[in-house]
């Protein structure tokens, strides 16, 4: 009896998918710009003050690189704004700052009371 075997698959490496781009990625290259204009300082200054080389941050900046969380964390703490922040759509105003540090120095168990507070008041129940 004759058996046929199937062909050998040559082995290229792994796929590569084609993605859109991931918008919390672009929404932190525009917000890491607009925390240097909050604060005063330029971008190279920030990644100096980071330890990342200028370069990299320039990259990044322009979208022909990434940061990794580590690096994401020290621009943030040099730039003294909420790392969750960065990523969301006009994630980063003074208002949204101050909010964001309220929040995080409130107490746990005040935190559903103020969350109560803000629907009661967006919601027009004055």
């Amino acid at each position: 009896m004759l058996t046929t075997q199937a062909p050998e698959i040559a082995r290229k490496g792994p796929e590569i998918k084609e993605t859109m781009p991931d918008q919390r990625i672009e929404n932190a290259r525009q917000n890491f710009r607009i925390a240097c204009a909050l604060r005063g300082i330029s971008m190279s200054e920030a990644a100096r003050r980071a330890g990342l080389s200028r370069n990299a941050l320039a990259q990044f900046s322009r979208g022909r690189g990434v940061l990794s969380l580590e690096n994401a964390l020290g621009l943030a703490d040099v730039l003294d704004v909420p790392l969750p922040l960065i990523y969301r759509q006009d994630g980063i105003t003074e208002g949204n700052i101050r909010l964001y540090r309220a929040l995080e120095r409130m107490p746990t168990h005040e935190l559903g009371h103020a969350l109560e507070a803000i629907k009661k008041a967006s919601s027009g129940d004055h």
